[in-house]
């Protein structure tokens, strides 16, 4: 992997943290996103 390429994903990351608040609010976000998979798209194991 390349520097740049690491620096492209680095910053991505950055820009998708900075849209939070806090790190409550980040973590809301991401149970609030495992809630909705598991109502619509998780199936019980057979």
């Amino acid at each position: 992997m390349s520097c740049k390429s690491v620096s492209n994903q680095l910053r991505a990351v950055q820009q998708f943290l900075s849209r939070f608040t806090s790190t409550d609010a980040l973590k809301q976000r991401i149970l609030d996103v495992i809630d909705c998979f598991n109502q619509t798209l998780a199936k019980p194991c057979r």
